[in-house]
């Protein structure tokens, strides 16, 4: 099997395996406790949706050494924040609910919002260069089979299997860290390369600033 192969596997069964635990400590009550105290999700949403992409753009004009590594800077700001930030959270001792609840809206919004950043950071730092596109409907079946469906499997379960799901918990959150760290460690090693040579660049970038 190919590495391209395994990887485009590995990710999704990663994912599907954080939001399955995740769904494991949630119960329908969670989220109607949070609605009651919407400050939290809106200060979360604001400084995902807009803060960062901000932040996104600040940062690849003052750092980033060519078009394509600004483009990049600002889309990976402007990416929310996935099933890895709910199982920190979950390791952190944070509210799952909220994280939960906070992936899911932005994850609605930027199918929207990213296109247009896109096509805003392409214009802003690489006129030249034509326009990236998302596939929307794909996009968000995609979210829906790898996010939603095992996050409300997960809830099932704690609702019918109380006791199972207490015992099932621990060892998936163990797994779905395992997972990711391995995930981590092999985007690194398998990037390492352009690691090296982005932050080279990225530092005689600083310097001439200075």
């Amino acid at each position: 099997m190919q590495t391209e192969t395994i990887v485009n596997l590995f990710i999704p069964f990663t994912v599907m395996m954080i939001m399955f635990a995740m769904g494991l400590t949630l119960r329908i009550r969670d989220f109607t406790l949070m609605m009651r105290a919407p400050k939290a999700v809106l200060v979360g949403c604001m400084s995902q949706l807009i803060l960062l992409p901000t932040l996104g753009f600040i940062f690849a004009y003052w750092l980033a050494a060519t078009p394509e590594q600004a483009i990049g800077l600002v889309l990976v700001a402007s990416c929310p924040g996935g099933p890895s930030s709910n199982l920190m959270t979950k390791l952190a001792g944070g509210d799952v609910a909220l994280s939960v609840s906070l992936t899911a809206i932005s994850g609605v919004v930027t199918m929207l919002s990213i296109p247009l950043i896109s096509a805003l950071s392409t214009h802003t730092f690489a006129a030249h260069l034509p326009g990236l596109s998302m596939p929307i409907l794909e996009t968000a079946l995609r979210l829906l089979l790898m996010m939603g469906l095992p996050l409300l499997l997960g809830m099932r379960l704690l609702n019918a299997r109380a006791k199972l799901a207490s015992r099932l918990e621990p060892i998936m959150v163990r797994m779905s860290t395992s997972l990711m760290v391995i995930l981590i460690i092999g985007a690194v090693v398998k990037s390492r390369h352009e690691l090296a040579q982005y932050g080279w660049a990225r530092l005689c970038r600083l310097c001439s600033l200075i």
